[in-house]
């Protein structure tokens, strides 16, 4: 089965803060492996990451290209966006998977968790923390937020930019407990610049 976003544990290598190779070893890190070509080859029909797909069109796509399965990740950092999501999934059986939002500082986050928990193709979460201050994820009340995904299951997507990796290693190694996942790898400048 091929699933066109898998997770995988990486080998850390030169060149990574070292703070992350010691981590590395103490806890499995799970980095999400994503497309990020402008544009994915299928022979004659070419697909831009852009383009927008209901779940029909995308199965016609990734059956072309012998890819089973999908996970849907959120855009946007709203509760409608991740039912959404999850309706989908539930009306969608290629699409294995969820990752929504969920606002992780709210006071009735408890409440949340328990009534999303009932969905059993919701995978985890994740904020857009790439818009917000380098050091968001150090945030006391929202650091309180994840650590209570672990009793579901959950899983946290850290989406960042590298000039926040140095918070995202000190964010992970304070919860060893928590299955997290790296998005895009960090980001990193791919292009040199």
């Amino acid at each position: 089965v091929r699933v066109s976003s898998c997770c995988e544990v990486l080998d850390l290598d030169k060149g990574v803060d070292e703070r992350l190779v010691r981590l590395g070893r103490q806890q499995t890190l799970e980095f999400a492996v994503e497309l990020t070509a402008v544009e994915i080859d299928l022979g004659e029909q070419r697909l831009s990451r852009r383009q927008q797909m209901q779940p029909p069109d995308a199965a016609v796509v990734m059956r072309e290209a012998a890819i089973d399965a999908c996970v849907a990740v959120q855009a946007r950092q709203t509760l409608d966006e991740t039912r959404f999501l999850l309706d989908l999934a539930a009306r969608y059986p290629f699409i294995a998977g969820v990752v929504g939002w969920v606002d992780l500082r709210a006071p009735d986050l408890d409440d949340q968790l328990a009534e999303l928990s009932s969905h059993h193709k919701l995978a985890g979460f994740r904020h857009i923390v790439q818009a917000e201050p380098d050091d968001f994820l150090l945030g006391e009340v929202f650091g309180r937020g994840v650590t209570k995904l672990e009793r579901y299951g959950f899983a946290y997507d850290i989406l960042i930019y590298p000039r926040q990796l140095p918070a995202a290693i000190d964010f992970a190694a304070a919860l060893p407990a928590q299955r997290l996942v790296l998005d895009h790898l960090g980001k990193p400048d791919i292009r040199g610049n």
